[in-house]
Formats: structure tokens, C-alpha cells, sequence
């Protein structure tokens, strides 16, 4: 990943030791290239967003067909 910038990658469930919440965790490059970012979710939440995201994405289908 540190040669490759392109790569983005996704971590297992693991415990935040800060907040005891379990966490996932996924890690990209900035769009310069320069940087790198981390972003963490709650599992529960991540579900939500992406179940909520179908559920636009049926809408908008029924609406376009």
C-alpha cells in the first residue's frame, strides 16, 4: 500500500481500546497522494448506511422505470 496508492484496505471488527465499541476500520490515500487517511464505523452503523443506500437506490430505479 505504501507503494501502490491506489490500494485501499478494509480491517476486520476490532475493539477500540479507548471506548470498548467494536470498530471497523479502513484506510485510503488522500487524493494527492500525500496523505493518509483512516476512517473507523460501528459495525451496526455501517449495515444502516448501506441497507439505507438500497433502499435509495430502489426508489430512484422505480422512479426512473
Amino acid at each position: 500500500m505504501l507503494e501502490d496508492k491506489t490500494l485501499t484496505m478494509c480491517q476486520d471488527v476490532t475493539p477500540n481500546t479507548s471506548e470498548g465499541k467494536k470498530i471497523m476500520y479502513a484506510i485510503t490515500w488522500d487524493e494527492t497522494g500525500t496523505r493518509m487517511i483512516q476512517v473507523g464505523i460501528e459495525p451496526v452503523r455501517l449495515l444502516n448506511e448501506v441497507k439505507q443506500t438500497f433502499e435509495c437506490m430502489k426508489q430512484k430505479k422505480n422512479i426512473i422505470a
